[in-house]
């Protein structure tokens, strides 16, 4: 079903026959049009005492009822690191000039589902009925978790003050707010964050605007499945390096950052639409992470994470970045409906990444490193052997297991 907004009814925002096994949710039954995040971050001790580190506050989904014969529970994927407190219920869409629904608590309660994470339960007084739209507003807390990543700052590069960021794909955000954790759906959404004094927050957002010393506020116009929404927060400055795109890192390593890729990503971005239409997204930036961060990136829309091993100074490992800006059409614009067609993204990134650098450094190049990526192939394939599960492009996700 197409979403509300301008332009939504050319773009399908959720697969009607999307299986997923590794979703508890009922994502089925409603279509997600927004999701706002409310949360303020404490950077503490490890552990569930007060004072402890964690992101608290709420999260609204505005929902409409896709069921014939309507639904009698929202059921949300969840985690058992996050802890939710309260669920108010608003019924129906007030026109113009009405007041708001009266908000009325609502009963919630968790399920096992697997290692991964669990079911989130928010039973209604009354079932909702088809087409009928509604809010749920969740209370909750998450500290320590998978999908929320905490580092001290000896784990920086500045080695000053402490930094946390997400990480999304594949299951993972469950962890961290609760959502149709599926990429069988899309939704837009907004986020305000508090931060203590002397930090910066940013997110995978095309809107970012600072609201007083300590909050920020955030908003993604296209709509994402949830495993692209994503958050950092550290001791984070950033610099222009073209007319859509600037660098965030922390302070000790922003000249590099500039200096490596000043000028460079606005011709990534330009070859990109030439061949694969439209850059949808506004702003492409990126965040070089601390060292300790285990990826080399990650594609989340309007600000892809880094690793800062991407400093070499001379440029050589500037197809990281052609890869993530890649997915900006293959992976963030058109999504695998489930985890088992994940080759889908990968595969066709990869295909665009090779046509943007057979464009810009020459069919040579390309040659050189399309080799490498099959002696690599090959090697795998020696190591964990040919009729390993998972060494197929489209992989069989049993319940159960872990799509990552």
């Amino acid at each position: 079903m197409a979403g509300s907004g301008p332009g939504a009814g050319r773009r399908v925002l959720r697969s009607a026959q999307a299986e997923d096994v590794a979703s508890a949710s009922n994502f089925r039954a409603f279509e997600l049009l927004h999701l706002h995040l409310d949360l303020r971050a404490e950077f503490g001790p490890p552990g569930p005492g007060p004072g402890s580190r964690g992101l608290s506050g709420s999260a609204v989904l505005e929902l409409r009822c896709l069921e014939p014969g309507g639904a009698a529970e929202l059921r949300l994927d969840s985690h058992p690191c996050l802890e939710v407190t309260a669920a108010v219920l608003r019924r129906g869409q007030p026109g113009p000039g009405q007041p708001e629904p009266e908000p009325e608590p609502v009963p919630v309660c968790t399920q096992p589902f697997s290692h991964y994470g669990q079911a989130l339960c928010v039973r209604f007084p009354q079932p909702c009925s088809a087409g009928e739209h509604m809010q749920v507003q969740l209370t909750y807390r998450v500290g320590e978790g998978p999908g929320v990543c905490w580092l001290t700052p000896e784990q920086t590069a500045g080695k000053k003050k402490p930094f946390v960021y997400t990480q999304g794909q594949a299951v993972l955000n469950r962890a961290f707010f609760p959502c149709f954790d599926t990429p069988a759906v899309k939704c837009r959404y907004s986020a305000l964050i508090e931060v203590p004094d002397g930090f910066t927050a940013v997110m995978s957002a095309d809107t970012w605007e600072k609201r007083g010393p300590r909050k920020f506020f955030f908003q993604m116009s296209q709509p994402i499945p949830s495993y692209l929404i994503a958050l950092a927060i550290g001791d984070l400055v950033s610099a222009e390096v073209g007319p859509r795109s600037r660098v965030w890192a922390e302070p000790c390593l922003i000249d590099a950052a500039k200096e490596e890729y000043d000028g460079v990503i606005e011709e990534f971005l330009a070859t990109g639409e030439k061949l694969f239409g439209p850059y949808v997204w506004g702003r492409y930036d990126v965040l070089f992470m601390p060292p300790s961060f285990p990826f080399g990136g990650m594609e989340n829309p309007c600000l892809t994470f880094v690793t800062p091993c991407l400093l070499a100074g001379d440029r050589s490992l500037a197809d990281v970045i052609i890869h993530e800006i890649s997915h900006s059409w293959f992976g963030n614009l058109v999504t695998n409906a489930h985890w088992g067609e994940f080759w889908l993204n990968e595969g066709f990134t990869m295909f665009a990444q090779r046509r943007i650098s057979t464009i810009l450094f020459g069919a040579a190049y390309t040659c050189l490193e399309a080799a490498t990526g099959r002696a690599l192939l090959r090697q795998h394939m020696d190591v964990t052997g040919e009729e390993h599960p998972l060494n197929k492009l489209r992989v069989k996700i049993e319940p159960g297991g872990v799509p990552d």
